[in-house]
């Protein structure tokens, strides 16, 4: 469930950049922002934290971003599993964390497998900032 949530608002974000000249939400209003391209609030809730109203948290890296700049938009955690209070990754799942990627693609990672995929994403966008100066 929380994979198919994490879809839906990958497609919103998307939606939502072609409605606003390729930019990414607002960190603070993101949900609001994002919530009339879903079906409903209910796909910002995760199944195994039903009492929080909002159970995901949106990279730091994203907001105010054009979407075109992601040269690696499948290697871009966007959204992920938590607490927005507390802004911490929530292996709710077994030991899995699901992840939403800045190209709409969602799935779930070990935290082994989040280390890899931070420092692949990381380095990417190192890479693209390194390209922009040149």
């Amino acid at each position: 469930m929380c994979a198919s949530n994490l879809l839906s608002i990958g497609a919103a974000l998307a939606m939502y950049a072609v409605d606003h000249e390729d930019l990414c939400p607002p960190s603070p209003t993101w949900a609001v922002a994002l919530r009339p391209r879903l079906r409903s609030s209910g796909q910002f809730v995760c199944p195994k934290a039903p009492k929080l109203p909002l159970g995901y948290i949106y990279g730091a890296h994203v907001p105010l971003r054009p979407l075109h700049e992601f040269t690696h938009p499948e290697a871009v955690l966007a959204f992920w599993e938590g607490d927005p209070g507390v802004r911490t990754f929530a292996f709710r799942h077994n030991g899995v964390l699901n992840v939403g990627y800045a190209d709409g693609h969602a799935r779930g990672l070990t935290s082994e497998k989040l280390y890899g995929a931070l420092l692949e994403g990381y380095g990417r966008t190192v890479q693209e900032t390194d390209d922009r100066r040149r």
